[in-house]
C-alpha cells in the first residue's frame, strides 16, 4: 500500500477497495455524495472524525462498491487534522 502511495502525484490520494467494497483513503476516511453523504460501512480506520459526523448524523453508512462510485456526483475526503467540506472532488476526477 505504501509503495502505491509513493508514487501518487502531489494532486493524487489513493482510494482503497477490499473485497470489491470502498474502504477509505491512505489518510482520509471518505463519504460520498448522492442524495446525502455516505460513507462506506467498512472502513480500514474508524477514525474520530467519521465517527462525529456519523453521531451528529451528517454522514450515514453505507455499503458502497467500485461499481457504485459513478453513482455519486461528490466525494469527500476527511479526518481529524482536515475537516469535513474542505478535500471535495468531483467523483468523475476517480480513474
Amino acid at each position: 500500500m505504501k509503495k502505491l502511495y509513493d508514487q501518487r502525484d502531489d494532486n493524487s490520494e489513493i482510494l482503497m477497495i477490499k473485497n470489491g467494497l470502498v474502504t477509505d483513503c491512505f489518510y482520509y476516511n471518505v463519504a460520498f455524495y448522492s442524495d446525502d453523504w455516505y460513507t462506506p460501512e467498512e472502513p480500514l480506520l474508524q477514525g474520530t472524525m467519521r465517527a462525529y459526523l456519523l453521531d451528529e448524523g451528517i454522514i450515514n453508512e453505507a455499503r458502497i462498491t467500485l461499481e457504485d462510485i459513478p453513482l455519486y456526483s461528490k466525494i469527500c475526503l476527511f479526518n481529524a487534522l482536515n475537516p469535513f467540506g474542505n478535500v471535495v472532488v468531483d467523483t468523475r476526477n476517480i480513474v
